[in-house]
């Protein structure tokens, strides 16, 4: 009786209660068996006798078993707990009557399976004595417990994410496995330190780590720490890890006692950032380099996200948040109704994509441009309401412009050949015709000319033509150098400002300087060798005239008036005078001709005229 059997497997119990110590002490147990010993003991307690008969049946047994001790007294355990027979409880009776010694186990209740129950068989005087406690709850507890503890264990597997536990009092540090694989740490280091979590830690990051690590300890309002570092594995290369842990603090002092966190390799993510990082700076170049800008909006909650680029075209500050009516606000006023109109009816018939293309007026220096926006709706699936519309904006200022011209340029292209079809067959009516000779030549002057003024307008791109370019062109076949004397130097002398012509002026002058030129080679200063002619011109600023004078000096024979008006003469005056407004004086002078001409500078070049007209 001096030794406790136990079932393998099951733990024993650390304390040696009433029951052990009265089947211990030879020549004591008829005392402490009786009744009173087991009315009084707090466990559920009872007696039988060596043919397994009730000798005592306390009331916690009554209680647990909802057996009236009167009914059970007497009576063998086998016909009032039917369950006993033949289970691990009858097996626990006849090994204590046999050997004489106690024995405890855990087990499942013979009445009640579903509970668990600390069961304690000891040799009495009488018999044998069986007292047990029901300990489900706490099994229940230390099952759970185990359970949470392996799910933990496997989730840490599958999530690849190790504990660490670090005690500031004792300085103990505690690593679970994935910890260890993680960062490294051979199995046989079975003792983590501090010294050894500073050791493991990438040389270029180890003392900022330390510093923020023992910043956030000895700061008493931080209760919790996250860093990112490198972690050098042989043969792997660089791991990034990240930290996170939170600090127990002394309620009083607030002294960090203990940090408890997890470690994760994140290396996958950061390779991730990093390529999404060079994708998003790809995305940007391409986006600058094609005039190109992404959005995104969300309907609901009416955030509009722009690009770098679209902020850039739009003329907003790319750290200032936007929304749809930030955008809506610098459409053009008389485009507003219709980007309006065109945006809801996409939102509302079921589209999946959105265009438009308006005139924008942008924030940062009010310039006018053209932007294109195109754009898909995302909707719920279930309900197809817009969630969000993402796109593209486009500067389209450079196309529209160029569209623009081209239109310009056909139309002036169309009137500028039906206007020199005109000239040409108003020539071909007033020429005389009675020398055929002299009507060929002259008809291939005149058509000549307008060819060289379509010339110049060409080389223009059709916006105009420069005054001393076209007076070049015009004159050059009028003024042969004068080589008798070894010189090179023009008979056709020209001064004056640069000066933008409008295109519907090139070909007027270009018509009054050729006849001009005819007449000088026919009848003035140009007919002889010695003779010049001076063009010179200036403009008026204050007047808002051109000033343009064709001046012949050296004519060979005196110059006189013409009797009367030739084609020439009607040219000039149906050109300059009528055409653009202007007034033409001329004067017949020994020398050679004279002829002043004044011309409104809003005919000849609008937009100098503009800029004369501004304010200085």
């Amino acid at each position: 009786m001096d030794r406790e059997t136990r079932t393998p497997g099951i733990p024993r119990a650390p304390r040696q209660d009433l029951w052990t110590r009265a089947s211990s002490r030879p020549g004591q147990g008829e005392g402490l068996s009786s009744e009173a010993l087991f009315q009084a003991v707090g466990d559920n307690a009872y007696e039988l006798d060596r043919d397994f008969r009730f000798l005592s049946f306390n009331s916690n047994c009554e209680s647990y078993y909802g057996i009236p001790a009167e009914q059970a007294l007497g009576g063998s355990i086998f016909d009032v707990l039917p369950g006993a027979r033949e289970s691990t409880l009858e097996a626990l009776l006849r090994s204590a009557m046999a050997s004489g010694r106690p024995v405890r186990v855990e087990m499942a209740g013979v009445v009640h399976p579903e509970r668990w129950l600390e069961v304690t068989v000891f040799p009495t005087a009488r018999g044998v004595g069986v007292a047990f406690r029901d300990r489900t709850n706490e099994r229940l507890a230390v099952t759970a417990l185990r359970e949470s503890e392996e799910r933990l264990r496997l989730a840490q597997e599958a999530g690849d994410v190790g504990l660490w536990d670090w005690d500031l009092r004792t300085g103990k540090v505690f690593w679970s496995d994935v910890y260890r694989r993680i960062w490294n740490v051979p199995p046989e280091l079975t003792e983590p330190s501090l010294e050894l979590f500073s050791a493991s830690i990438h040389p270029d990051d180890r003392d900022r780590v330390l510093a923020r690590l023992f910043q956030a300890l000895h700061d008493p309002a931080v209760r919790s720490y996250s860093d990112e570092f490198r972690v050098p594995r042989s043969g792997e290369g660089d791991r990034w890890v990240l930290a996170r842990g939170e600090i127990a603090r002394d309620p009083l002092s607030k002294i960090a006692l203990r940090v408890t966190g997890v470690c994760i390799d994140v290396t996958d993510r950061k390779a991730a950032e990093e390529a999404l990082r060079e994708s998003e700076r790809r995305l940007r170049l391409a986006q600058e380099a094609g005039g190109v800008g992404s959005w995104d909006w969300d309907v609901v909650t009416d955030q509009l996200h722009w690009s770098e680029s679209c902020h850039r075209m739009h003329g907003t500050d790319p750290s200032s948040p936007v929304t749809f009516g930030t955008w809506s606000t610098g459409i053009h006023p008389d485009d507003q109704e219709g980007v309006q109109a065109a945006l809801q009816q996409a939102l509302e018939d079921g589209s999946r994509g959105w265009s438009i293309e308006c005139r924008y007026r942008r924030w940062s220096d009010q310039s006018l441009r053209w932007i294109g926006g195109r754009g898909s709706i995302l909707r719920d699936p279930e309900t197809g309401v817009p969630l969000r519309v993402l796109g593209v904006a486009l500067d389209l200022t450079e196309r529209r412009e160029a569209e623009e011209k081209q239109r310009l340029l056909a139309r002036e292209l169309d009137h500028r050949a039906k206007n020199a079809l005109a000239v040409v067959l108003a020539a071909v009516r007033l020429t005389s015709k009675a020398d055929p000779a002299a009507f060929a030549a002259s008809i291939e002057g005149r058509v000549e000319a307008l060819a060289r003024a379509h010339t110049v307008l060409a080389e223009g791109r059709w916006a105009g033509a420069n005054l001393r370019a076209l007076a070049e062109a015009e004159l050059h076949a009028f003024s042969p150098h004068d080589s008798s004397q070894g010189s090179t130097a023009s008979r056709v002398l020209l001064e004056g400002p640069d000066l933008q012509l409008d295109p519907s002026a090139t070909q007027a002058l270009a018509m009054a300087l050729h006849e001009l030129a005819t007449n000088a080679t026919k009848y003035g200063a140009l007919s002889g060798p010695c003779g010049q002619v001076l063009l010179r011109w200036c403009v008026d600023e204050a007047a808002d005239l051109l000033c343009l004078t064709w001046e012949e000096r050296g004519a060979p024979t005196p110059v006189k008036p013409p009797a009367r008006a030739g084609f020439g003469t009607r040219v000039i005056e149906a050109t300059l005078a009528d055409q653009l407004g202007g007034k033409v004086q001329r004067r017949w002078e020994p020398q050679g001709l004279l002829c002043e001409v004044q011309l409104p500078l809003d005919a000849i070049a609008p937009l100098r005229a503009k800029r004369v007209a501004e304010p200085h």
